[in-house]
Formats: structure tokens, C-alpha cells, sequence
């Protein structure tokens, strides 16, 4: 568990909020005394995307919070993964356990990508389409291609090898 979470029980959490894990959300069992009631939702969206709660007087990502209350203490060298990428879907089917290189394997497409597909870049020199994967700190060829569909076609199959169920092919 992060450092962070360390003060975090589920006693605690269970007392404090209340989780639908079919619709993801958590809601406040108590008011704070200022602007929040019980049964207000949690709703604030930080800079990165995710869903957080201010928890004695320290802001916590809301999949964690949930995650310790249906689990208990997240374990050393883990992360909470959202399976679909969606950082604000905190259904309990979307959650799951994660190393930080699986975390990492499980993401969408980069915005700088001018190719379209995940694992294709195109080599002007040589007017072909590279397809490449990185696998444990090391990035490696797979081949050069035509077409960008055969390139992603060859990072697919590649991902799926490596990274199983957290190879994420988009």
C-alpha cells in the first residue's frame, strides 16, 4: 500500500462512506460539517482524471478508498487498475490489482501518435511502419511493415504474449 494509504482502515472507510459497486459511486455516510451531507455522492475530478475525496484532511483517489473498503489494505508494490482505462469508472468489475508495469500495459493510445495504432510509428527513411514493444525496460523490434494494420497486427499479438490480460490493444 502507498504511504499515503497507510492510515486508511476499512473500519474507518466503512463507517465514513457507503459503495455501489454495480454504478461505481461512493457516497458520504456523514456530513463534514461544512458543505457535505450523508448521502451526497463524491464527485470532485482531479487534474488527472480520477475521482477524489478529502479524508482526514488529505485528498485520496477514490479507487483506493473503494478498494480498501472491499478489500482491506491494498499490498506493497500494487496499484489499483481501472481495466477500461475510464479513471472515473469505479464499478467494482473495473477494478483490480495491479504491479505498476502492468498498470502501465494497460494504457490507451498516446496523443502524440501519428499512426493511429498503439506500438506503430513510421520510419520516413525507409517508408515502411515499425511496429516495436517495450517488455521490461527494453524496447524490441518486431518487424517492419507495409501497412500500419500489419505493424499493429504483429504489436497485438506481441502484447497479448507479454502482458496477458493487461495488454491493452487499441
Amino acid at each position: 500500500m502507498k504511504e499515503f494509504d497507510r492510515d486508511l482502515s476499512k473500519e474507518f472507510l466503512l463507517e465514513t462512506f457507503s459503495y455501489n459497486p454495480d454504478t461505481g459511486i461512493l457516497y458520504w455516510k456523514r456530513g463534514n460539517g461544512r458543505n457535505v451531507k450523508p448521502g451526497d455522492a463524491v464527485t470532485y475530478t482531479g487534474v488527472t482524471g480520477h475521482l477524489k475525496v478529502r479524508v482526514d484532511g488529505k485528498l485520496r483517489m477514490v479507487h483506493r478508498v473503494i478498494w480498501i473498503m472491499m478489500k482491506g489494505p491494498i499490498p506493497e508494490g500494487f496499484e489499483i487498475d481501472h481495466k477500461n482505462t475510464i479513471r472515473r469508472d469505479n464499478k467494482w468489475k473495473n477494478l483490480r490489482l495491479a504491479t505498476r508495469r502492468q498498470n502501465l500495459q494497460n494504457s490507451n493510445l498516446r496523443s502524440n501518435n501519428k499512426t493511429g495504432y498503439k506500438g506503430v510509428c513510421f520510419e520516413v527513411t525507409r517508408g515502411k511502419f515499425l511496429a516495436s514493444i517495450k517488455v521490461d525496460g527494453k524496447q524490441r523490434k518486431l518487424g517492419r511493415f507495409s501497412s500500419a494494420e500489419e505493424a499493429h497486427a504483429a504489436y497485438c499479438k506481441a502484447a497479448k504474449q507479454y502482458f496477458g490480460e493487461f495488454a491493452r490493444v487499441c
